[in-house]
């Protein structure tokens, strides 16, 4: 699977070769928090056809939690802060 992009100039006749294609995308990447870890990374390009379109970079993600056997811990409550809460008189 040998592939490779060859950058080069924009139309002359569009706006006289000024830009650079295709554009690279320098967004921040991160998979979305909580639903998977990194697997791999890797560049993609997108485009439609007749223009220079654009390289970014791509994560690709596996989904341990099949692998994971894992109860959740019970929730933590805080006697305290009950023992503070203090509730409005009925007034009825």
């Amino acid at each position: 699977h040998d592939q490779y992009v060859e950058f080069t100039h924009s139309d002359f006749d569009a706006d006289a070769a000024q830009s650079t294609v295709p554009f690279i995308d320098i967004q921040p990447l991160e998979p979305i928090k909580g639903t998977a870890l990194i697997s791999g990374a890797g560049i993609i390009h997108r485009g439609a056809h007749g223009t220079g379109g654009f390289i970014a970079a791509k994560l690709f993600t596996y989904d341990y939690s099949r692998h994971v056997k894992a109860e959740s811990p019970p929730p933590i409550v805080d006697i305290e802060a009950e023992e503070e809460l203090v509730l409005p008189a009925n007034r009825f």
